[in-house]
């Protein structure tokens, strides 16, 4: 008769009953701590590619030029809407 072949994680060697889940594969399996621990080397290797992507850190314009810059787009919107009006004191 044929032995049943014990079922253990293909990466770490943990058996079934020392694994809280074990994931069959075509080939093998996988235990939840190696899936863990291949979530977080994946977390890793894609903050690294992300960081090395972005070149030059961001830089943000300060308060009071975002304020300037609203501040003339307003006024030019304002404007602009007066202009389209029957009764604009802007007209003349």
């Amino acid at each position: 008769m044929k032995q049943k072949q014990e079922i253990v994680c293909s990466f770490c060697g943990r058996d079934k009953s020392q694994a809280n889940v074990l994931i069959a594969g075509i080939n093998g399996h996988i235990c939840d701590q190696c899936v863990t621990q291949a979530q977080s080397i994946i977390g890793d290797e894609q903050d690294q590619k992300l960081k090395s992507n972005i070149g030059t850190p961001l830089t943000l314009p300060k308060p009071a030029e975002i304020k300037k810059f609203l501040d003339e787009k307003t006024t030019i919107s304002i404007i602009e809407c007066c202009l389209k009006l029957p009764f604009c004191p802007s007209k003349g």
